[in-house]
């Protein structure tokens, strides 16, 4: 929790626990997210802040950058080489 604990101490912050992000919406020119589908609690809920975090390396990042197919990101976000979710990932 080297980098969670400080971000929390920042009102602007919130972190949410026991939630599945179905997929990432961009804005229209592809290169912003503008929304974050979450399912909690059995709710469908829909989130936007001027930034998104998504931990990378973990395994389910992969996953959901491929759930966030869209028309302007047919293979998944940050995908366009086709490699996402292909390596594995070691720190």
């Amino acid at each position: 929790m080297i980098c969670v604990d400080p971000a929390l101490a920042h009102a602007n912050v919130t972190l949410l626990t026991d939630a599945y992000v179905s997929r990432l919406e961009t804005g229209a020119s592809g290169s912003e997210v503008t929304k974050v589908h979450v399912e909690r609690n059995g709710a469908r809920e829909r989130y936007s802040g001027a930034v998104v975090v998504v931990s990378w390396v973990a395994v389910n990042s992969a996953a959901l950058l491929l759930r966030s197919a869209s028309d302007r990101h047919p293979s998944g976000l940050a995908n366009g080489s086709d490699v996402v979710g292909r390596h594995y990932c070691a720190i």
